[in-house]
């Protein structure tokens, strides 16, 4: 189970889940009182991975004609989704069961790789 895979189910490294709920700490723009929150809840990520190098022109001329424009590589979009929801629980909302619309998408960047989250609170 070290991988975090049991039957043919997928749960993100708990580390990896405990690593992105310190930084959502640090930045700290969900209030405090929403780890309470136990109503119907939605979430929107966009995640940004940096280019391969190989997709880059030499002295920052830009992307390469031959680069692809979208970014078809793994992690897939719905793994993203599902560790945002999962992370995010205790901070953003009591239990990730109170997801009922949660969407990914990713994108590839230049430089400053980042998730963005944004959250939907239904009452």
């Amino acid at each position: 189970m070290a991988d975090g895979r049991w039957g043919n189910k997928y749960n993100p490294s708990g580390n990896a889940m405990r690593k992105f709920g310190a930084i959502v700490k640090a930045t700290r723009k969900i209030p405090e009182e929403m780890a309470k929150y136990r109503g119907p809840v939605k979430i929107h990520t966009k995640a940004y991975f940096n280019r391969p190098v190989d997709d880059l022109r030499r002295h920052n001329k830009g992307i390469k004609k031959k680069a692809p424009a979208e970014m078809i590589h793994k992690p897939d979009a719905d793994n993203i989704a599902k560790f945002v929801g999962d992370a995010l629980t205790g901070l953003a909302y009591w239990d990730d069961a109170q997801i009922i619309s949660n969407t990914s998408e990713k994108f590839w960047c230049v430089r400053n790789e980042r998730v963005e989250i944004e959250l939907e609170y239904l009452k």
